[in-house]
């Protein structure tokens, strides 16, 4: 037989290099392979090149380990693979069926010249060959159960249990011996070790064409009958002649650049795409486990019904780019059944070794619960409420429940533990014809035996409770509300009618609310947005005026976009006993406000009077100088923030005050601390013409990369007594603790969704409004010398979670509800409140 030079190295046949390995040490790396060493790195698409806004498969990045392995620096040849099959031929391991291949129990192992023209393998009835020089060339037309079967082959042939259990093809990746890479394995290898920064291409971030083979690279193998492909490391940087390689195109010689990775590994983009062991899982990035990810159980069903394997690395036929990126990831279903005219003549793959690991099985995969307690995380109990479901919990640091509240309704959505050891929580109501503009419109509290033992219903179709409550050191609560204005009210206040989308607006208002029965309570005090507006849109309306010169005043059309009937959005209320001010996260402005508590009801109706001599009018206000115009949007630096507030004092950064970035308009989360400009008698400096300091946070927390933290909507976060800082991801049910240099230490994963609790190995699906069934709307994780835990029984228990033996009987993984679904509601109000006289 003739043989081909590929890049001036003659190519062994593998068998014949495991061989010659096996004579010396099986710890040294072998003739052919390439030792990729242990470690860890961020699997996914870095760039937001995979289609963030279109369910990108290659989300979220998450952090992955995985052990030592050694693998092919080229694609299995046509060469190597006729080894196998002629091997196969007299154990009748195989059987050929008008030029296909076939494995005994039916699996279509690879097609012939007699299939397909596009194959490169000929059988006459008694062999196969590789008749046309192309022996060198990666083999193409081969199935995935035919790539498992040469690995299982290879096994055989030197003392090692295959890998793959067949007919049922499951593999044991922690087995030692050859098998087909794991996604994991394969996009690290095929990194080359670029963590730093992280690239798209195996060589880097250029889409060169001259070092891989891709459509249009301008090779001479770019002509004649297909496949296109070159022989396996042809783009190595030298200068190639058709006298050595005999090409069907006209050049006489063919300068190549060298594409090979930082590990040595040839054509891992383009030349063809290479199978992976595991299926093809759309949404598996976000329950893989973190040590050597085995893949899922199951594939996400194509169009077609059925699940299929996954390719990488993209081909001669459409790797330019897109495909050929190091995290691009493809289900093979859209390069073999859906491409009837181009069938498997662009695939092929490589081979892994490995001396063995443990591994978890994808049953046992952690996808709920706790994920992570380190030794420097604060000691404490964390308690939250699923905004799903209509329990609270209070946890211990190792993800066991030690106490629980049952209620009728749905979050809505604070919860607090007071200092008598009672929770307060706010309760979601739904009235019919109601004001919307959030959720919420009762106040519960339940002592520590879960009995009810106060509530306040306050929602009609004209006002309502909403997102959030605070208790106060004098036993009141303060409360977030939203009231109705109709379109007539607006402009009246001067507002342009034309701005309104809804007709009518639903501005906010914060209540003090004092108990005055088991049942009800009496508004001691209360704010409103209406009385503090200005706005420069109708000159005969007592209010007009401009909000750079009134920066204490609220524009009434904000940053001049259409206004929804949820204006405001106030989604947070925090309160400083020593300040005696309250300060609010005003989502539709991108601000916080402080306003002052010391003031009568008539003079936060008002501009004067109070502690401060502003009455009711804003105090201070942070985070988008635009909405009073002392600014551009280049100043603004919240977006669409949650839970504003003061860390409180004998804590580190005491004074300073905290906010959630949720990074809505940006597409990622971060926390803020900042340094308020306070004089010694507690007023905000600000200088004329100037937005209100500070320039930029005192501290930041951001993931890296920073779309690994994002939560849209809702979440929250507060300061530890050990200086660590704690996160609610509200939108993904996540919860973690990092420490001041942003080093994670905590992480817990809550389960329960609506219907019940997930088993592990099991996902959240999402509700109509595309969060997370699982998602919580804020925590708190209280100290053990705090008041209301003294004297109680915090036994642990069990974890809140699903063993993994449940999994798939639940019926709530991955359950997405229907658009059109709404949430379910409570029941309708009751007689209202007494107001006090002021």
């Amino acid at each position: 037989m003739k043989r081909v030079a590929t890049c001036g190295v003659a190519i062994l046949p593998l068998a014949l290099i495991v061989l010659a390995a096996f004579t010396t040490s099986t710890q040294e790396t072998y003739p052919g392979f390439a030792l990729i060493p242990a470690g860890s790195f961020l699997m996914g698409d870095h760039h937001e090149l995979g289609g963030i806004d279109h369910a990108n498969d290659e989300y979220p990045l998450h952090q992955v380990r995985i052990n030592s392995f050694q693998i092919g620096i080229h694609e299995v040849t046509n060469r190597q693979y006729i080894e196998f099959l002629n091997a196969a031929l007299p154990r009748r391991a195989i059987r050929i069926d008008n030029g296909t291949v076939y494995g005994t129990a039916g699996d279509i192992y690879c097609e012939t010249q007699s299939a397909t023209p596009f194959s490169r393998i000929t059988w006459d009835g008694s062999r196969f060959s590789v008749p046309d020089g192309k022996e060198d060339h990666p083999m193409v037309c081969v199935r995935w159960h035919g790539a498992a079967a040469y690995t299982n082959w290879l096994n055989e042939q030197h003392g090692f249990q295959p890998c793959y259990d067949a007919p049922t093809w499951d593999c044991d990746i922690a087995k030692s011996g050859f098998r087909l890479p794991t996604e994991a394995e394969w996009e690290y290898a095929a990194r080359g070790g670029r963590h730093k920064p992280y690239s798209i291409f195996p060589w880097g971030d250029d889409p060169h064409f001259a070092k891989a083979n891709w459509p249009q690279s301008g090779d001479p193998y770019e002509v004649g009958p297909m496949p296109h492909t070159t022989p396996v490391g042809f783009y190595n940087g030298k200068v190639h002649r058709k006298g050595d390689f005999h090409w069907p195109g006209a050049q006489e010689s063919y300068q190549t650049h060298n594409g090979a990775n930082g590990y040595g590994l040839y054509d891992v983009a383009g030349n063809v795409w290479e199978w992976v062991n595991d299926w093809y899982g759309r949404d598996y990035y976000r329950a893989s486990s973190a040590d050597n990810p085995p893949g899922p159980s199951r594939g996400s069903p194509m169009p077609d019904g059925k699940p299929y394997r996954t390719l990488r690395g993209g081909s001669w036929y459409n790797g330019e780019y897109g495909h050929s990126r190091v995290s691009n990831r493809n289900p093979s279903y859209y390069r073999g059944p859906r491409d009837p005219d181009h069938p498997y003549y662009a695939i092929g793959f490589r081979v892994l070794f490995t001396s063995g690991f443990s591994v978890a099985s994808a049953a046992e995969q952690r996808t709920a619960g706790l994920f992570l307690n380190a030794a420097k995380a604060a000691p404490g109990y964390t308690l939250f409420a699923p905004k799903h479901g209509t329990t609270t919990y209070l946890m211990a640091n190792d993800g066991r429940i030690v106490h629980s509240w049952k209620s009728e309704y749905e979050p809505g959505q604070s919860v607090y533990l007071l200092p008598n050891g009672n929770l307060l929580r706010a309760g979601m109501l739904r009235v019919a014809g109601g004001i919307g503009g959030g959720e919420g419109g009762i106040i519960e509290e339940f002592d520590w035996n879960g009995n009810l033992v106060w509530e306040f219903r306050h929602a009609t179709r004209d006002y309502q409770l909403h997102h959030d409550i605070k208790p106060l050191p004098n036993g009141n609560v303060l409360a977030l509300m939203v009231e109705r204005k109709s379109e007539e009210e607006c402009i009246r206040a001067g507002f342009n009618p034309e701005m309104l989308r809804d007709g009518q607006l639903n501005p906010d208002a914060v209540i003090e609310i004092q108990r005055s029965g088991p049942k009800s309570g009496t508004i001691v005090w209360e704010w409103h947005v209406w009385d503090h507006l200005v706005q420069d849109f109708d000159r005969t309306k007592a209010n007009y005026g401009d909000v750079a010169t009134h920066p204490e005043l609220i524009d009434a059309h904000g940053s001049g976009r259409g206004l929804p009937s949820f204006w405001n959005h106030i989604n947070s209320v925090a309160y400083d006993e020593k300040l005696d001010q309250i300060v609010l996260s005003v989502r539709g402005f991108n601000e916080v406000w402080v306003i002052d508590h010391g003031t009568t009801i008539k003079e936060a109706a008002g501009h004067k009077g109070g502690r401060r001599g502003k009455g009711g009018d804003l105090l201070y206000r942070w985070g988008n100088p635009v909405s009073y115009k002392r600014g551009t949007n280049r100043d603004r630096q919240l977006f669409q923030q949650h839970d504003a507030h003061w860390i409180p004092g004998g804590y580190p950064g005491a004074g300073h005050m905290l906010i959630f970035n949720n990074g809505l308009d940006r597409g990622w989360s971060t926390i803020e601390e900042i340094v308020l400009p306070l004089d010694p008698n507690g007023s905000y400096r600000l200088d004329a013409g100037k937005p209100f300091g500070p320039e930029k946070p005192v501290w930041s927390y951001k993931a890296n990369p920073p779309d690994q933290f994002y939560s849209a909507e809702i979440s929250g976060t507060h300061r530890l007594p050990n200086g660590n800082t704690l996160i609610c991801a509200g939108v993904r049910g996540v919860f973690f603790e990092v420490t001041p240099s942003g080093d994670k230490v905590w992480e817990y994963v809550n389960p329960e969704v609506r219907g019940g609790i997930l088993a592990q190995g099991e996902m959240p699906g999402r509700d109509h409004r595309g969060h997370n069934w699982n998602a919580v709307f804020k925590i708190h994780r209280y100290e053990p010398e705090y008041a209301g835990l003294q004297g109680r029984d915090l036994t642990t228990g069990k974890v809140l979670e699903l063993p993994a033996s449940q999994r798939g009987k639940t019926g709530l993984d991955r359950l997405d509800a229907r658009p059109e679904d709404g949430r379910k509601g409570g029941k309708g109000r009751k007689k209202g409140p007494e107001r006090k006289k002021q």
